[in-house]
């Protein structure tokens, strides 16, 4: 072996030890990229479903749920595989719509005039996950940024408005006023 061998070997070392903390950020940014992903994803369609049920609960105490809404619940619903069991929930709306309209319309206005005088106890919701991963974000293409970043600002928008209803609705209940 020669010295141009030791010379050609020396460089390819010294070139792999330039180069290879690069090629593990790679290859590291990729892994974290699909885990990232797929924590969004599950969050996602955790909230999802935890919306699509608030909505249904705010049309039924204030009397506005229909067959169009219990449907959209019900595809909201379909494939759900999160923490909390929707197989029930699932039942009840298939019973719902097997009523006739004017037991439906019946059920609504009883519902509404059980639910009067009480308040929506509505909670905050969070992105748990999200906002643990936010600094990663950037690895990512800037239309899923914007996505990402427009989902949390419309959560952060409903949180207020939350705790706006939440404000006014001890409001009625103080006497100092």
């Amino acid at each position: 072996m020669g010295i141009s061998n030791y010379i050609i070997f020396l460089f390819i070392g010294w070139l792999s030890g330039l180069l290879s903390p690069q090629i593990v950020g790679i290859i590291k940014r990729g892994y974290q990229k699909n885990d990232i992903k797929c924590g969004l994803r599950a969050e996602l369609k955790e909230i999802n479903v935890r919306l699509s049920c608030i909505i249904y609960l705010i049309a039924e105490k204030f009397g506005t749920f229909d067959r169009t809404l219990i449907i959209w619940l019900q595809k909201h619903l379909e494939g759900y595989e999160g923490n909390h069991p929707t197989g029930r929930i699932s039942q009840n709306l298939e019973k719902l719509l097997k009523i006739d309209s004017q037991r439906f319309r019946v059920l609504s206005q009883t519902i509404k005039k059980s639910a009067e005088g009480s308040g929506l106890s509505l909670k905050t919701f969070s992105l748990p996950f999200l906002d643990s991963k936010i600094e990663y974000i950037s690895i990512f293409d800037t239309k899923f940024q914007f996505l990402i970043f427009e989902i949390r600002s419309q959560i952060h928008i409903l949180n207020e408005v939350i705790e706006d209803a939440q404000f006014f609705f001890r409001l009625t209940f103080d006497s100092s006023i």
